[in-house]
């Protein structure tokens, strides 16, 4: 027998109620871990939590029913779930990014669930929901978060429109969607301070993505913003995260400092913390490279945040790209701290060594080099670091002794005096035979000209 297909009703009832109790997990899930409601338009709304209870509507707890040791007391009115405000349901996926900022990987996976069942059900919401000023910011702030472009095409298509800028509905769509130009062309105009703090936020870091690579300077301030807007929710650690990427293009050693400690300091145990090392290795390489000259302390009280293995990697990473750019200070010092993070005849150790020989090629201290060159077993280097001790003991050997050469033309004779140092005319003789040498000189050059000439 044949089941009758489920009315559109029925759907739509089935995707709420599936919606609220996922909601109602999630919030218990949230709750568990101790993290207070993510702000919406206020900041006395930090003070609030949201629970959800199947068959009721969400209200925030008032911040009197928080007991003093933390625990919160969920609250609830009768009501519908047809009721049920979209804003209070955005902030639950906040809720859960900033619980992805501090680590928790059951809050990624449960937002992931979250975004995907709000989609549907914003598709399905009449369009008198969206008259509500509150639940047009967040309609925004779902489609930054990961939300699916059809909620905007919807939104866009409504009559009457929802109760927001239409410019705002529209640059998210465009970035959503790819359309950088368009994105850039309608965000830049918005200044992220004259919204609320959770849409300004949302935008602001938006702004600084679509203004990298071009623009350092507007991303820099778009990062700031948003990091003004949201502290500690996951906007801050995104624009944290790029801000080191923006200080080290801008060569801003204090900068990159500032913002590299303030993310290991709040954000170290972040889902995306991979993503913040891979970035900093990459500042490593542009401050090793830079002609301006980074300075090591500054770069050094940063690494030294790091774990062992991770500062280094980060010395002999900041050592290489300094000793290949001819910034030799910075590379000795990098290769002196990685040494003793080293272990005996590991790669590690034979690169240190050879960074600190190909770092010391200097006339006072030409010893000190061949001695660290000898202990590279270069069995141990890969091929790129081969190549440059091929490099270095060229050099070193070039200092140590004159290079011959088999061109007669070019080469270098000493030519004994027939005339005792001291007597009389004993400098005319050298005079005669540096003119000699300098006629010789001018015949072989002329004929070397003619000889192009031909």
């Amino acid at each position: 027998m044949i089941k009758p297909a489920p009315s559109a009703q029925s759907r739509s009832r089935r995707t709420r109620l599936t919606t609220s109790m996922l909601l109602a997990c999630l919030c218990s899930v949230a709750s568990l871990s101790g993290a207070a409601a993510q702000t919406a338009d206020k900041a006395a709304d930090q003070n609030k939590a949201i629970r959800v209870i199947k068959g009721v509507s969400m209200v925030p707890a008032k911040a009197p029913d928080r007991p003093a040791n933390g625990t919160i007391i969920p609250h609830a009115v009768d009501a519908s779930v047809d009721d049920m405000q979209p804003y209070l349901q955005v902030r639950v996926v906040q809720n859960l990014q900033a619980q992805t900022a501090k680590g928790s990987t059951q809050a990624l996976k449960a937002q992931r669930k979250l975004i995907i069942n709000l989609n549907q059900h914003f598709l399905e919401l009449p369009a008198r929901v969206w008259q509500n000023e509150q639940n047009a910011r967040a309609a925004i702030i779902h489609l930054l978060s990961g939300g699916h472009p059809a909620v905007g095409h919807r939104l866009l298509s409504l009559d009457p429109p929802p109760a927001v800028d239409p410019a705002l509905l529209k640059g998210a769509l465009a970035y959503i969607e790819g359309r950088k130009n368009e994105a850039y062309s309608v965000f830049s105009t918005i200044d992220p301070l004259s919204l609320s703090p959770t849409l300004g936020g949302q935008i602001a870091l938006v702004q600084a993505i679509l203004a990298l690579p071009d623009n350092l300077q507007d991303a820099q301030i778009a990062i700031d913003k948003a990091r003004l807007l949201l502290p500690g929710s996951l906007v801050e650690e995104a624009a944290l995260r790029r801000g080191v990427s923006v200080a080290a293009a801008e060569n801003d050693t204090r900068l990159f400092q500032a913002y590299s400690l303030q993310y290991m300091r709040r954000f170290n145990n972040s889902i995306y913390n991979s993503d913040f090392r891979r970035r900093f290795a990459i500042a490593m390489r542009r401050f090793g490279e830079s002609k301006a000259g980074a300075s090591f302390a500054e770069l050094d009280t940063v690494i030294s945040e790091f774990d062992m293995d991770a500062r280094r990697s980060l010395y002999l990473l900041l050592s290489y790209s300094s000793l290949i750019a001819g910034n030799v200070p910075l590379a000795q010092q990098a290769a002196k701290a990685a040494l003793p993070l080293t272990l005996d005849g590991s790669q590690d150790q034979s690169r240190s060594h050879l960074y600190l020989a190909g770092s010391m090629i200097d006339a006072d201290s030409i010893k000190l080099s061949l001695q660290h060159l000898w202990k590279v077993q270069r069995s141990n280097l890969t091929s790129r670091d081969q190549l440059l001790a091929d490099k270095i003991s060229q050099v070193i050997n070039n200092i140590r002794a004159w290079p011959e050469t088999k061109d007669p033309a070019l080469a270098f004779t000493i030519r004994p005096s027939t005339v005792d140092k001291g007597e009389p005319g004993w400098q005319l003789e050298t005079l005669t035979q540096g003119r000699q040498a300098i006629r010789q000189t001018d015949l072989f050059l002329s004929s070397s000209k003619q000889s192009s000439l031909r």
